[in-house]
């Protein structure tokens, strides 16, 4: 398919399409459907809603399900955590009004891990 825009519901959807991370802006490019619909997007969750039939695409439903859920709940642009940054989100070992150790670094870590795992499990985490 040429990707020049051949009309304002096209060019507007690729003009969104360019927010996203590699390799989700080429896999929507690749996938765009002008036929899909006629409704041209407001927003960058829009442009991916409606720039094609997810159902058809290689990657499918729960890829793209997963990618606008994360637009929404505004954790697309978000640098991902690593073990250590989520273990301290959740289980700050220190207590900020004393710099005792609050909690033991292993069970801090382990249940982080667990939480991570379940994340990534459910698709919230890429990486």
């Amino acid at each position: 398919m040429n990707n020049e825009p051949i009309s304002e519901r096209h060019r507007v959807t690729l003009e969104f399409y360019q927010q996203l991370k590699e390799p989700e802006r080429s896999e929507a490019i690749a996938n765009f459907e002008e036929e899909w619909t006629s409704r041209v997007p407001i927003n960058l969750k829009e442009s991916i809603y409606y720039g094609f039939n997810w159902n058809m695409s290689p990657q499918e439903v729960t890829y793209w399900r997963n990618i606008v859920w994360s637009i929404q709940d505004n954790t697309y642009f978000t640098k991902p955590f690593s073990i250590e940054e989520l273990a301290e989100e959740l289980f700050p070992l220190r207590d900020p009004n004393n710099s005792s150790v609050t909690r033991l670094d292993y069970d801090r870590r382990d249940t982080a891990v667990k939480v991570y795992n379940r994340l990534k499990q459910l698709g919230k985490i890429k990486e």
